[in-house]
């Protein structure tokens, strides 16, 4: 089912890494804010590499790992992912992609942009959460986001947050 996913989902994951392409530089600051502009631009150009030289195979990749997660919580999907998923999934391939390339910081200013991506798309929907935010990059700085978030945590947490509070009164948004 996995193959199917990669096969379905391919035109929305390639459109995908172009947005994490496109949001890097922003992020990049936000991780490193007194970076010179040739580090800026160095980094971008490196991480567009990887894009570009590991597409198909991070498309393969995004394709196994929501296979694996419907399949694991038995949710199914048509034709389409929502954006949580597609954000989270190609975000975590890229940065497995950019790490076993030695691309640490750049793998460090990639999560920044996961992590603004998924705020960005809460922003979206009105729901505010700066602290649970500040928790995930402090999780990403400090090396810990994948032992304390797992396999699907992250996911979890803001697909959660944006179906929950869906359901709660407007005084409520913001609060964390």
């Amino acid at each position: 089912m996995s193959r199917g996913h990669a096969i379905i989902l391919k035109t929305h994951i390639v459109k995908m890494l172009g947005v994490y392409i496109k949001s890097f530089p922003r992020a990049y600051l936000k991780k490193f804010p007194n970076a010179e502009t040739a580090d800026v631009q160095s980094s971008l150009e490196e991480y567009s590499a990887v894009i570009e030289a590991k597409t198909q195979e991070l498309v393969t990749i995004t394709g196994e790992e929501i296979g694996f997660y419907t399949n694991l919580y038995n949710v199914h999907t048509n034709q389409s992912a929502d954006e949580f998923k597609l954000i989270y999934y190609v975000g975590i391939a890229l940065e497995r992609h950019l790490k076993s390339q030695g691309l640490d910081h750049v793998g460090k200013a990639h999560m920044y942009a996961m992590i603004g991506m998924l705020d960005y798309r809460l922003r979206e929907l009105q729901i505010f959460k700066p602290l649970m935010s500040k928790a995930m990059l402090t999780l990403v700085d400090t090396g810990r986001f994948h032992v304390e978030m797992g396999r699907n945590g992250c996911y979890l947490l803001y697909k959660c947050v944006s179906t929950v509070d869906l359901f709660t009164s407007s005084e409520a948004r913001g609060s964390n």
